[in-house]
């Protein structure tokens, strides 16, 4: 080491030029070797070589194959089936009648039906009732007065006439606190549950009230008398 500081300039630059050259390989080579040392384990291989990932094409391509044409096919056979479910008296409600021959035929029930769909069981069931309590409000209504109507028809008075002119209300107010549930039934479509109930309104205590309004009415007894139904109604009023 003494020798380096000689006087002499050029064998101090002859020395010191390998040295320093040494010295800054061996600083390199460590810092090198620690980079690679404590490289975080979280980057991947990938974003430190500045690749670009590619997806698996095959995969996705399989999944599609075999997934498509078989989930159609039983979707469709599930709507096929569901329909063949469909209980008979949701599509042909039954009907509560008396007959008599000379008469008019008389409707002492009337049935309807309701359905419902949601994916929780209960709310599917409310659902279909609240439905069939709508339909019975809407049909019970409207057959009042069709009934009164028609036998106003029958007597020869103008029906739409009277009842615009008539200070007495002649067709009951509904009121459906009567009906009985008759028949439910459940089905499952999907992950959704269907309901489908059939519900009973027996009529005689309106056709009852029908005919009370009319004999309170300042229509004569006679004329009424001319309706066939109107003297069915009267002859089964208890």
């Amino acid at each position: 080491m003494s020798y380096l500081f000689n006087k002499n300039s050029n064998k101090i630059a002859f020395f010191a030029g390998p040295l320093l050259l040494l010295s800054l390989s061996m600083l390199l080579s460590g810092c090198v070797i620690e980079q690679q040392k404590y490289k975080p384990s979280y980057i991947s291989k990938n974003f430190l070589d500045n690749e670009t990932v590619k997806p698996n094409t095959s995969t996705i391509s399989n999944n599609i194959k075999t997934s498509n044409p078989g989930q159609r096919n039983t979707s469709a056979d599930q709507k096929g089936g569901n329909i063949k479910k469909i209980p008979s008296w949701f599509l042909n409600p039954p009907k509560n009648q008396h007959v008599e021959p000379g008469f008019d035929t008389i409707d002492l029930s009337l049935f309807v039906t309701g359905t419902g769909l949601s994916s929780n069981m209960q709310i599917a069931i409310d659902k279909s009732l609240l439905a069939a309590k709508r339909h019975l409000a809407d049909q019970l209504n409207s057959r009042l007065r069709s009934t009164v109507i028609n036998i106003l028809n029958d007597t020869g008075i103008n029906a739409q006439s009277y009842l615009r002119s008539t200070t007495k209300n002649l067709i009951p107010e509904v009121n459906i606190s009567g009906y009985r549930k008759v028949k439910s039934h459940l089905i499952q479509e999907g992950r959704r549950y269907r309901s489908f109930v059939l519900i009973e309104f027996p009529l005689l205590n309106y056709n009852n009230e029908v005919v009370t309004k009319l004999i309170a009415s300042e229509i004569p007894s006679e004329k009424l008398e001319k309706s066939m139904k109107y003297k069915l109604m009267k002859k089964l009023r208890r």
